[in-house]
């Protein structure tokens, strides 16, 4: 971060943090772990990351529901990026119109979002090393 905040002096910068995938040295993360509420927990691990980045530019952002969940939100756009899997984005699509909300897709660790898409489209799991997914959504 430190680089970013070398050249871009006067732009404000934020993060997109999964929660559930947060490291235990994460500022604040002993903390929150004591807190239930998960919004809570949310707004408590974002001040800390605001104390400890120590910029009035910055803007801590942690996704609370799995990143995925916004992929769930219009799947019809997987099939831009993976023209060879229309029947399985089509399976995806009619998941998402069973939930009243993607981020209600998310009762076990083997049906959460992630997996559910890793199954339809199998190809990611090779590419997951790479971390990056580009989607226009």
């Amino acid at each position: 971060m430190s680089i970013v905040l070398q050249r871009n002096a006067q732009k404000p910068f934020t993060t997109m943090c999964d929660l559930y995938a947060l490291p235990n040295d994460f500022p604040g993360f002993e903390e929150a772990q004591k807190i239930s509420d998960p919004y809570e927990r949310v707004k408590q691990l974002e001040n800390a990351l605001f104390d400890d980045i120590n910029d009035s530019r910055f803007i801590p952002y942690i996704q609370l529901h799995e990143f995925e969940a916004l992929i769930l939100s219009d799947p019809i756009k997987l099939e831009e990026r993976f023209p060879n899997y229309q029947s399985e984005v089509q399976k995806l699509v009619s998941l998402c119109q069973s939930f009243e909300s993607p981020e209600l897709i998310n009762d076990g660790e083997q049906t959460a979002p992630s997996k559910r898409i890793i199954q339809a489209i199998p190809i990611l799991l090779e590419n997951r090393s790479r971390k990056v997914l580009f989607i226009s959504i």
